[in-house]
């Protein structure tokens, strides 16, 4: 069970690894719902206080959760959260990724994005390549992808096979296929990768939304870097969303997430607003991001 001790702990052990006296943001990696979140809340605030943390984020909480923490803090005149990492993502999962995470990738999720939004909440999605598959064109292909690994028996957890599992029942699914096939061929349109148009999509969520990914030459990190030129107009966006390129799909999904948007807007007038706590990542180079682990 997480204590307050045990972040202090980790905490400490993160800052003598990183060689600094601070971090400019601290990421409660797994939520632990044994205890409450006006708790989280004192703790990351005492840590605020003595100068080790200059923001506080979580990952993998529901938007229950975190508004229970932001509600806390608030009418406390505390700092509530300012960043949540879940998996975010042009492939939605079919299924929790792993264990007890949160996702943010169905269009019907577009409501808790904007109250993110409203609330000041930075969005840091991450798996936002699908662990490849929304990278290379030809990865796990339909016909390629094991038929046991959705009808067949679970692997021992933590095993290379259960985690392979995981991963292709999230992702492997046909309307995932045919985003990925639309995605492909917006790319080849434009001169762009599969990977930059993904990362696009994700990004278009709002101006609130960064992306986390990860890379083994620089070349990748060049590639990503130059989408920050670029966009997705509406018409491409709503393609992905709505998996076809029908124009009366596109079009009704289109009005789906403008009518979620309006609901969320109307449903804001009722709750308390404040200012992000922190600058948009999107803007400012975070110098470290340390995430401890919760029992």
């Amino acid at each position: 069970m997480c204590s307050k001790e045990s972040i202090q702990s980790e905490l400490s052990a993160s800052l003598e690894a990183l060689k600094t006296d601070y971090v400019d943001m601290y990421m409660l990696h797994r939520d632990d719902p044994r205890i409450s979140a006006g708790q989280f809340v004192e703790w990351m605030n005492e840590l605020r206080e003595d100068g080790l943390i200059r923001a506080w984020g979580v990952s993998n909480w529901n938007l229950k959760r975190l508004e229970q923490a932001h509600d806390y803090a608030i009418s406390r005149g505390l700092m509530p959260p300012s960043a949540t990492s879940p998996q975010l993502s042009l492939a939605v999962p079919s299924d929790e990724v792993w264990p007890t995470t949160h996702s943010l990738s169905c269009p019907s999720k577009v409501g808790e994005i904007e109250w993110y939004k409203a609330n000041g909440v930075e969005i840091m999605g991450w798996e936002a390549l699908a662990k490849g598959f929304m990278a290379v064109p030809t990865l796990w292909r339909e016909h390629e992808v094991n038929l046991s690994t959705f009808h067949g028996p679970d692997a021992e957890i933590g095993s290379e096979t259960w985690r392979m599992q995981r991963i292709q029942r999230a992702y492997c699914t046909q309307l995932n296929y045919a985003r990925r096939r639309i995605a492909t061929q917006l790319a080849k349109e434009s001169g762009m990768s599969l990977a930059q148009v993904a990362l696009l999509y994700s990004l278009a969520k709002g101006e609130h939304v960064s992306v986390l990914v990860g890379a083994d030459r620089c070349s990748h990190l060049d590639e990503m870097a130059a989408i920050r030129d670029w966009s997705l107009d509406d018409e491409a966006f709503n393609c992905l969303t709505a998996a076809t390129k029908k124009s009366s799909v596109v079009s009704r999904v289109a009005a789906e997430i403008q009518e979620a948007k309006e609901a969320t807007v109307s449903l804001q007038k009722k709750v308390l607003v404040t200012p992000s706590t922190t600058q948009s990542f999107n803007e400012t180079m975070i110098s470290s991001v340390v995430e401890p682990v919760l029992a």
